[in-house]
């Protein structure tokens, strides 16, 4: 069985009735068509508790600005989604009702395929949860929860969305924590003072050793080592990850190497969770070390 992206709390938040109106109770009514538009609650400057969360862990994943990409995401998904007929609505599917995943995506958006796959992470992180991979059989529709209460499921602080959709909270708040603790994704990390040292230790030795002097290449550098801490805190790197690192510097230290930073930067893409800022404009970042 395949597993489709579908947006959490669908019906809540974003569902209209066949008048263009906030979706009743009555599923009948929902339109059976495509969507022209979807109804999204305003909050002006008083952000909900998940965006608050999303933008906080974009930042802290990608750097200063880009929780607006990880938002931008947000929205084409919910464009998809509601451009599905009411069977499918809420699924984020192609023409052939196909499931998309990152590369499907970066197809019609002409985007890189691995940027989109860490923007997903942020999104269907536990602590944010806008949207989720579930089963997907072909034929599978988010139950109506079209209450109009969106406000109180937005800023549900327990993440029950789903749960309230099905009309089963308790069973199936019950059940996601089951699934929260057997799942590799949704492992926290608490990285302890000695290894902060060590890492701290380990980008001043490869800054030195690599001879990362330019300003643009010390920023480069930076962002590999946050990112990786970020992978690290989810559970995706063990604590050997820094001992990794120093191994492929090494690597890039012979008389044979042209470019040891390139060479580098290439290994960090491929080994420890690297994407590269497309951003240039992003001026803020934490000091670099040195």
């Amino acid at each position: 069985m395949d597993k489709a992206l579908r947006i959490v709390g669908w019906a809540s938040r974003f569902e209209v009735n066949s008048k263009g109106r906030s979706a009743s109770g009555d599923d009948r009514k929902i339109k059976a068509g495509a969507l022209d538009f979807v109804r999204q609650e305003v909050f002006g400057e008083r952000l909900n508790k998940k965006l608050k969360r999303m933008m906080k862990d974009a930042n802290e994943l990608f750097g200063h600005g880009m929780s607006f990409a990880v938002f931008g995401l947000y929205r084409c998904l919910v464009d998809l989604a509601g451009s599905q007929k009411r069977d499918h609505r809420g699924w984020v599917l192609d023409e052939e009702l196909q499931p998309l995943d990152a590369a499907g995506l970066a197809e019609i958006y002409s985007e890189d395929a691995d940027v989109i796959e860490e923007l997903l992470r942020v999104l269907s992180g536990p602590a944010v949860r806008l949207v989720e991979w579930a089963e997907f059989t072909g034929v599978s529709r988010q139950a109506p929860d079209v209450s109009g209460k969106t406000r109180g499921a937005l800023n549900n602080e327990n993440g029950n969305e789903n749960g309230n959709e099905n009309g089963n909270s308790n069973g199936n708040n019950n059940e996601k924590e089951k699934q929260d603790k057997i799942s590799p994704d949704k492992v926290s990390v608490s990285i302890s003072k000695d290894e902060q040292k060590k890492i701290k230790g380990v980008q001043a030795t490869l800054q030195l050793r690599l001879a990362f002097n330019k300003s643009a290449d010390r920023t480069c550098l930076q962002d590999i080592f946050i990112m990786a801490t970020t992978c690290r805190k989810s559970g995706r790197f063990g604590p050997d990850i820094w001992d990794k690192m120093l191994a492929a510097g090494d690597k890039c230290t012979g008389d044979d190497v042209k470019n040891p930073v390139a060479k580098f930067i290439d290994i960090a893409k491929r080994d420890f969770g690297y994407i590269p800022q497309k951003l240039p404009y992003l001026k803020y970042r934490p000091a670099v070390v040195g």
